[in-house]
């Protein structure tokens, strides 16, 4: 089956150099997959494109002229047998058409387009699931977990679709039952100082770091599948329950950004994605530190929770579930850690917004405010625009808890009231919005001064 499309490729650098050679060498060359349907769907292309050739002579002849050919065949599963090269800045991989039947993850992306004549070519059945926007992995490995993996990443780049029905359950899936593949709760390999996470855990991880920096987040059609991501029918008295939360706060969070104009950020994303498990650890603080204590923890890991101390000793399970049994990277989920942080002591505060902004919500004090229901969001954000606090925290950020500490004469962190502090230094900068920490420094000296001549 074919269909006739009209794109535009004269912007398109790495399209525009593809049909030069087309036409040059008299030859069939194919866009394959979502560098198809991202430009069907008109949304962001991927940073891989794919480039598909009719025989194993036009692939070699494609990887000669633009790689001088210095490649390699590469299998990096679900995907086998491809090339890979760089074509106008764009990393591009390159199959022979029955490879890609082969490891297309997902029904939808065996369509081709010739790039010559703007042709796009049916392998299967794609265009009934282009029409009705749904997703499903490919028969012939319809039960492999690493496929599923993939398709969750095709999904991702295509705002709208949904996810069929698999042909295997989401704890197999998803690595919660020994038998699957790649079963994720399994101890970690500990040497002597590092450790590596688990395969499945490492698939799992990285999948979603890619997921939520792609346009478009599933998180919905996850619906099945998140609460064995997080844990579930492993960690004791974890139910769907807390899996509700995040959905919750995913619906308020589309619904007030729209408002508010706003950018749904990859943080945000997985703050989204851990929040069960930050609900789940408040409430069953005894399983966790027992759960906890019965860990063995490798010198590498006891030097990161050092590093960052203060994260970890708010929710030690959270932290060992990213870093330790997870692998996601600390510039992304550290500051998912304060989105929570944040949201969870605005459910508790009931007044004065502005000094929330300050002392919890920070640099992401917006993110956690929509993360509330619309009729509680608007009135906190205009309260605290009013305020003026975001101002002052854009202009003086976030300063350590142990300056504050020195400032005000303590030698070290233990038994201080550090939110006590961060009000006070709060209320001097609404009144010296320039205020620099020297002069802060100075007006504290001169409140002590004062309270011992009374």
């Amino acid at each position: 089956m074919t269909h006739q499309y009209f794109f535009d490729f004269s912007s398109d650098l790495f399209v525009s150099e593809i049909i030069n050679y087309a036409r040059e060498n008299l030859v069939a060359v194919f866009l394959g997959g979502l560098s198809v349907l991202t430009r069907i769907s008109n949304v962001k292309n991927p940073d891989s494109e794919i480039i598909i050739l009719e025989t194993k002579k036009s692939v070699e002849m494609f990887i000669d002229h633009f790689s001088s050919g210095n490649s390699i065949m590469i299998s990096s599963p679900p995907m086998k047998n491809f090339y890979c090269c760089s074509i106008k800045g764009k990393r591009a991989l390159i199959f022979l058409i029955d490879d890609w039947i082969a490891s297309s993850p997902t029904k939808i992306e065996l369509i081709l387009l010739d790039v010559r004549s703007n042709i796009a070519i049916d392998l299967d059945v794609s265009f009934s699931y282009l029409e009705k926007k749904t997703v499903e992995p490919n028969q012939h490995s319809s039960t492999d977990p690493l496929v599923f993996w993939r398709s969750v990443i095709t999904l991702s780049h295509l705002p709208e679709f949904s996810y069929s029905n698999t042909c295997a359950s989401p704890q197999y899936l998803c690595g919660t039952i020994p038998e699957s593949p790649i079963y994720r709760f399994q101890e970690p390999d500990i040497e002597a100082y590092d450790y590596i996470p688990s395969f499945g855990a490492r698939v799992v991880s990285k999948t979603l770091e890619e997921v939520i920096r792609l346009p478009h987040f599933p998180l919905h059609s996850l619906r099945a599948f998140l609460p064995y991501i997080l844990g579930q029918g492993v960690f004791q008295g974890f139910s769907e329950a807390y899996v509700n939360s995040s959905f919750i706060c995913f619906d308020n969070y589309v619904k007030n950004s729209k408002i508010h104009c706003v950018e749904f950020i990859p943080t945000l994303k997985l703050s989204l994605l851990l929040l069960p498990i930050y609900l789940y650890e408040k409430e069953h603080k005894d399983y966790t530190t027992s759960f906890l204590k019965k860990k063995k923890y490798p010198e590498a890991y006891q030097s990161f929770v050092n590093m960052h101390i203060t994260y970890h000793d708010k929710c030690p399970f959270l932290f060992w579930f990213c870093f330790l049994h997870n692998c996601f990277l600390s510039n992304i989920a550290l500051p998912s850690f304060e989105i929570l942080f944040a949201y969870s002591s605005l459910k508790n505060t009931k007044d004065r917004f502005d000094e929330w902004a300050f002392i919890d919500g920070g640099a992401f004090w917006k993110e956690a405010v929509l993360m509330l229901y619309p009729e509680e969001c608007d009135d906190i954000i205009k309260q605290i625009i009013e305020s003026d606090v975001h101002d002052i925290i854009n202009k003086k950020g976030d300063v350590s808890h142990n300056e504050l500490a020195k400032i005000h004469g303590y030698k070290n962190m233990y038994n201080i009231n550090i939110r006590s502090l961060k009000i006070h230094y709060y209320r001097f900068l609404k009144f010296n919005p320039d205020g620099s920490l020297d002069e802060y420094r100075s007006y504290v000296t001169n409140e002590e001064k004062i309270k011992k001549n009374r």
